[in-house]
């Protein structure tokens, strides 16, 4: 009976040894690439985009890069952005960058024995950097007549909104004064005279400072 018991133990044993030797080789195997990671975006501006992928659980970890470029094919020849060396650091914030750009993004994953492997690639565009601009869209026409404006909020400090036209397609400060709005973005405007083309722009004001331009837009009023 002791015979029995010494002989599974031994047997127990070995298998022990043997599965632990198997886990050793499989880590310490040199060609061996980590597991790849999943990348997604979850943040975008106009001069930074927000990364985030899953966390790689390779026991031999060494270290994440992120890399970005302007062109669909990401590898390592493409700009670093980091190198992060904990397995739990998946979040990056790639910046500073152009606006109005499609930036492609990718993760590469390294492990102890220098092997790799890479993830799928994410892009997106930049919104446009729109300090000191405002945006102002195309013009309605009324039933009446009168011209209705609509445009994007100013992102400086300002006190009022001031609308200016003319008949030539360059429109500043010295033309006619149409408007002046002191908190919303939109304003309808009348007395313009008919049978002619204006050209209408909207400039945000801080006292007397100009802090933000718009765009300048068209509209034939009928006779």
């Amino acid at each position: 009976m002791n015979t029995k018991r010494t002989l599974a133990a031994g047997c127990a044993a070995s298998l022990l040894l043997c599965l632990s030797c198997a886990d050793y080789d499989l880590l310490d195997d040199p060609d061996r690439e980590p597991d790849p990671v999943s990348l997604e975006i979850i943040a975008v501006s106009d001069s930074s985009v927000t990364l985030r992928w899953t966390r790689c659980d390779d026991d031999d970890f060494r270290q994440y890069a992120v890399y970005y470029g302007t062109s669909d094919i990401v590898d390592r020849s493409d700009k670093l952005a980091d190198s992060l060396s904990f397995d739990v650091d998946t979040v990056k914030t790639v910046r500073p960058l152009d606006d109005m750009t499609r930036y492609y993004f990718r993760v590469i994953v390294y492990n102890e024995g220098e092997n790799f492997s890479v993830s799928n690639i994410v892009d997106t565009v930049t919104p446009e950097n729109m300090k000191g601009k405002l945006k102002l869209a195309v013009p309605e026409l009324t039933e009446d007549r009168a011209v209705r404006l609509r445009w994007t909020s100013a992102l400086e400090e300002f006190n009022r909104y001031v609308i200016h036209a003319d008949t030539t397609r360059t429109v500043d400060t010295t033309d006619t004064l149409l408007a002046t709005v002191y908190s919303d973005t939109a304003e309808t405007v009348e007395g313009l005279q008919p049978d002619r083309t204006w050209w209408l722009r909207v400039y945000a004001r801080h006292d007397t400072a100009i802090v933000a331009t718009s765009n300048t837009v068209e509209i034939r009023l009928p006779q």
